[in-house]
């Protein structure tokens, strides 16, 4: 059947493809430039196979690291629930930036059974290169991203200036997925059945393909165009960048097939660089570890070991010296961040723990005492966060952060899915480790070989996750480990690989095979199309927040128009992700500073999308603080707002009981509704929570109070301020800025002196300008 065969190959395309282009992809065009569009890419390429499965007429036997894995895939369904999860709509659809729901599991599931299906020896070998040469190909990025030749203009708050991230989004990313390819890479080359090739390298052919592939990348980046003159455009770059990554993949896949040394030692190498690039702990730990087990087990084979010493023994020692002499010179210059990094982790590794991952861990180990069994919600860990964090943590990464994960892929589990989805997990690690390593002994010693990798690989990435967590990069790769395992587990046992089903189990199995089917044609695309809309509202949003001062009112009207425009259409395309919901009530709030005329209507707008998504995650503290600010704007045309007011700021503290902020606005509130003496409380708990914070948040509160009229109200809060922290230099500047408004220059002049005289430097807090010109003015 041609279409049997045509959808056959089409999967080994889309197999090749997955392992291949998803570390390398990104899009711009999209709010989230990188997981999203991996996620989406990796949910879309299930479709041939799918197709395929649908058309077959057998069912795969998969055995016990199967079940455990279905077993797993079930706790987590049990952690969506909605009497489980603190809002099932996110663990369902994932938290954004994680994508982490249930919906990227099953993507990962799905391709698990496809890999179980479609495995055999040649295609698991030629899935090692592929991940080795996506490895390569990141780790040139990686490269070229130190040495400032970049495709991309990337979102200033994703680039670190001593630590590259290629295409994956982040440094700890890169480096596990470097540190898992290491150990796939070393089997494909030192493998001993490789036979010794003649073909040259640099054939004319693949000459060309190589300087073309460089100069088209080279085009590609903004250096590269500034050399030569050209008008950079997305178009151009993209046309650029394809053409320069289709000629310079030929090239390595024709040199990667040789068995020359050289070329050995020139892809480990720049693998290695790329690890060192990204400064990352975790992913040296990971490869270090897994690479220590590769050559621990690899060279347990006395055959394998005698042949490479055969090969071995042929390098000369001079150019051996000689390479490995500027290799190193090489990795000190270009790894001295890193091992700077390292270094003063180890000595230091008390305080690197404690401002890294500390503040993180431990509030996840609260939260697992108080939710043992099924955990907070699948990929709710960061609503959950405030909750159990206290103040270390915002004191460490900022007071309006929530950690998005928990840092360690054990802990992250049992918080979010109780001992049963911790305990599930361990037993999946647990067989993998257990069936492969019987397998190994059982087989032959090539597949032993490459069962070792299998086994190196998947320690690389449970040691990185423990410091980290896995993303669609690395747990696509994770996902074929452990495929690899069953595979092999089920060859060695002899057991019959293929049944023929019942008619009642083979309709079954098609009516899932076809859900699962809708569901990637419905969902996947609409998720990127909302996310590229709320992308372009986005640019509106920033466009108001921080106008250009000769920007008129009706530019500003203009740009909110399509900031609500693009943010209802993202909010319309994929309703079931709340961020998008969110964006839309505060692109309402905006427009409701701008129109004079009718603000009710436009703050009516935006409460009723916060509370939308406080429905749809009831235990979100930011949503309710974003109620109780529009409920407060309101309140200046109906004062029956203040005490909602006043009760949507209360379940905000009682959400994130350790935020100043909203302790402070809490208070706030309770002062309107003549609870001064429970509102003085909240200020005194504020100060005893962070004392620096509070101050500068009240000073913050006492210019708005004066702005607006209130010199009374303005002066308690600043000398609540400078008398609940005396070190607070904003505090007493903002003291002297009122005195001198009110022409009391003595009471000025004396703050003014003060904050001078403080023993952190006043200079250096970006909201004290001009203290020596305020001075002067006050003796005047």
């Amino acid at each position: 059947m041609p279409n049997q065969k045509f959808l056959k190959k089409l999967t080994d395309i889309s197999v090749l493809f997955g392992f291949f282009l998803t570390p390398l992809l990104f899009f711009t065009q999209a709010h989230d430039q990188f997981e999203l569009p991996k996620v989406t890419f990796l949910t879309l390429l299930a479709l041939p196979p799918l197709v395929l499965e649908f058309r077959e007429k057998s069912f795969q036997k998969s055995g016990l690291l199967s079940l455990l894995i279905l077993f797993f895939f079930a706790t987590q369904c049990v952690a969506c629930l909605p009497a489980v999860s603190l809002s099932w709509i996110t663990s369902l659809w994932g938290d954004y930036e994680n994508f982490a729901g249930l919906s990227t599991l099953l993507t990962y599931l799905i391709w698990y059974f496809v890999f179980v299906r479609l495995l055999n020896q040649q295609r698991i070998e030629k899935i090692f290169y592929f991940i080795s040469l996506t490895a390569f190909f990141s780790s040139l990025y990686a490269i070229a991203q130190h040495f400032q030749f970049d495709f991309i203009q990337w979102n200033p708050e994703s680039v670190n200036a001593t630590r590259e991230f290629a295409a994956l989004g982040n440094p700890n990313f890169l480096s596990a997925y470097i540190a898992m390819s290491l150990p796939l890479f070393l089997t494909l080359a030192f493998d001993h059945r490789g036979e010794t090739v003649s073909k040259p390298v640099f054939t004319p052919l693949y000459s060309l393909l190589l300087l073309l592939g460089i100069g088209f990348l080279f085009l590609a980046t903004a250096k590269g165009q500034l050399f030569f003159h050209l008008d950079p455009s997305m178009n151009f770059s993209f046309v650029t960048r394809t053409i320069g990554l289709f000629c310079f993949s030929l090239f390595c896949i024709h040199a990667g097939r040789l068995e020359l040394l050289p070329v050995k030692i020139l892809v480990i190498s720049v693998l290695m660089l790329g690890l060192l690039s990204t400064a990352s702990r975790g992913g040296f730990l990971g490869a270090f570890l897994g690479l220590f087990l590769w050559c621990f087990l690899a060279f347990q084979n006395k055959e394998w070991k005698e042949k490479l010493k055969q090969q071995w023994l042929l390098v000369s020692k001079t150019k051996l010296l000689i390479g490995v002499g500027v290799l190193s010179l090489f990795l000190g210059i270009f790894g001295w961040s890193f091992i700077q990094r390292l270094l003063n982790s180890l000595l230091h590794i008390s305080q690197s723990l404690a401002v890294s991952r500390l503040s993180i861990w431990l509030p996840a180990l609260t939260m697992i005492k108080t939710h043992p069994l099924l955990g907070v919600g699948l990929d709710t860990f960061k609503i959950a966060f405030p909750y159990y964090s206290g103040i270390q943590f915002n004191q460490i990464d900022g007071l309006f952060t929530s950690s998005r994960m928990a840092h360690n892929e054990l802990l992250q589990i049992a918080a979010t899915s109780g001992l049963l989805g911790l305990t599930s997990y361990l037993l999946m690690v647990g067989s993998f480790a257990f069936w492969g390593w019987k397998a190994c002994q059982k087989s032959s010693s090539h597949d032993r070989l490459v069962l070792i990798a299998v086994l190196s690989s998947g320690l690389a990435y449970q040691i990185q996750n423990l410091f980290s967590f896995g993303v669609a990069s690395l747990n696509f790769v994770w996902f074929f480990l452990l495929a690899v395992v069953t595979y092999f587990n089920n060859r060695s046992q002899n057991t019959e690989t293929y049944s023929k089903p019942s008619f009642l189990s083979s309709y079954f199995h098609k009516l899932i095979i076809a859900a699962l089917l809708l569901f990637i044609i419905l969902f996947p695309l609409s998720r990127v199309a909302a996310d590229i809309a709320f992308g372009r509202g986005d640019v509106y949003s920033s466009a108001i927040k921080n106008p250009d001062p000769q920007t008129s009112l009706d530019a500003l009207t203009y740009y909110s128009d399509d900031e609500i425009h693009y943010n209802q259409r993202a909010a319309n395309l994929f309703p079931w992700d709340l961020k998008f919901s969110l964006y839309l009530g505060q692109s309402y709030e905006q427009r409701a500073g701008l129109d004079k005329l009718r603000p009710q209507d436009w703050y009516q707008n935006a409460l009723f999308f916060y509370q939308k998504v406080s429905r749809m995650s009831p235990a979100n503290a930011y949503y309710y603080n974003d109620q109780g600010r529009v409920y407060t704007a309101l309140s200046g045309y109906d004062r029956q707002y203040d005490e909602k007011a006043q009760q949507a700021y209360a379940q905000a503290v009682h959400f994130s009981p350790s935020s100043p902020y909203f302790i402070l606005n809490w208070a706030t509130s309770l002062e309107k509704t003549g609870k001064d003496e429970e509102a003085q409380q909240q200020v005194q708990k504020a100060f005893s929570i962070d004392p620096t914070f509070t101050a500068k948040i009240l000073a913050q509160m006492a210019f708005e109070a004066y702005k607006g009229g209130d010199k009374t109200k303005a002066f308690r809060y600043v000398n609540e301020a400078a008398q609940g922290n005396t070190l607070s230099a904003e505090a007493f500047y903002c003291r002297g800025i009122l005195y001198l408004s009110e022409k009391e220059k003595k009471k000025a002049l004396a703050d003014f002196r003060y904050v001078k005289s403080l023993p952190l430097d006043p200079y250096k807090d970006a909201s004290i300008q001009h203290l020596d010109d305020l001075i002067q003015e006050s003796q005047r």
